[in-house]
């Protein structure tokens, strides 16, 4: 079952209408100017002159208008000068069709470059406001007062590894203060916004929609491979698809779109050997994402390139 059109489609759908009935409007009327203008002005004065001169010189007639010869010439005449019209016609349309059918194609193409730059300054954005956002209080981590609240890049460098204890699953507590649910991550007492966590998700689900939508490219991947490659590393995205349900616990639909890109970013960055990102990820990606890399895009080499094993 086909799904349904949304209201954008159904309103481009009527406008086609519209204009490919216009269009044909104008072919008739073409078509009707042609045929008077050839009966009206051409036939009279340059086609049946000639054509009489030539019959009265093969048959001698002396009344060529009332012969069955002339008659027989005004009828190839009229039947001459409506096919004339309908190639004038038909010729008049395909010009007609294609130059409107190509500014509506320029015009989409804009609106979508638009739409396009617009989603990527919005991404920009939403994350950077969302690595700045106050969401890190870091215990026994080397170089941190104890207690201090840090903003989440804190918890985004290679100093701090993301761990996930499997015994005790999420242990979370209720921040009065603040307002905002904070888990504890396994190893030390350090406490991580749950809030963040979910934005960050939210975020991921917007490029994947953009990439669904034809908005966003790999090679716009690359451009924000700095922001999106932060949850590949350090056993982040282990810990955040645990977190969210995950695949150990019986489902990973809320983090496939966090996958989706990682992955999609990591096949295009080995295969176009950016290698600022090859060096990024060597040693530090999560397995998982480098065999669903090679899964889906048959290359072997891309676990030697980031596991280091080649």
């Amino acid at each position: 079952m086909p799904p349904p059109r949304s209201p954008g489609s159904v309103g481009q759908l009527s406008l086609k209408g519209l204009q490919l009935l216009a269009i044909v409007v104008g072919a008739v009327v073409v078509s009707y100017l042609t045929m008077l203008a050839f009966f009206q002005f051409v036939y009279p004065h340059f086609v049946r002159g000639a054509i009489e001169g030539m019959l009265q010189s093969l048959y001698g007639a002396a009344d060529l208008d009332a012969s069955a010869d002339t008659r027989f010439a005004q009828g190839f005449m009229f039947l001459n000068g409506a096919l004339l019209s309908l190639t004038g016609t038909i010729i008049v349309s395909a010009v007609a069709y294609f130059i409107v059918t190509r500014a509506q194609e320029r015009s989409a193409e804009t609106a979508l470059d638009i739409e396009r730059l617009r989603l990527l300054h919005e991404l920009e954005s939403d994350v950077e406001a969302i690595q700045a956002t106050e969401a890190v209080r870091l215990t026994g981590i080397a170089g941190f007062p104890d207690g201090e609240s840090y903003p989440f890049n804190v918890a985004l460098t290679r100093a701090f590894n993301w761990s996930f204890d499997e015994q005790t699953g999420r242990r979370t507590r209720f921040v009065p203060g603040v307002g905002r649910m904070e888990m504890f991550l396994a190893g030390n007492e350090s406490l991580l916004s749950t809030d963040v966590l979910h934005r960050a998700l939210h975020w991921y689900r917007r490029i994947d929609r953009g990439r669904e939508m034809g908005l966003v490219t790999d090679h716009d991947l690359y451009l924000l491979w700095r922001y999106i490659l932060t949850f590949a590393t350090d056993g982040r995205f282990r810990f955040i698809d645990h977190y969210f349900g995950g695949t150990g616990r019986g489902g990973s639909e809320d983090t496939d779109a966090i996958r989706r890109t990682l992955v999609d970013l990591i096949v295009h960055a080995v295969s176009t050997n950016k290698m600022a990102v090859i060096d990024y990820l060597r040693g530090r990606v999560d397995p998982a994402l480098v065999a669903e890399s090679v899964r889906r895009s048959g290359r072997a080499d891309i676990e030697g390139v980031l596991l280091g094993s080649a």
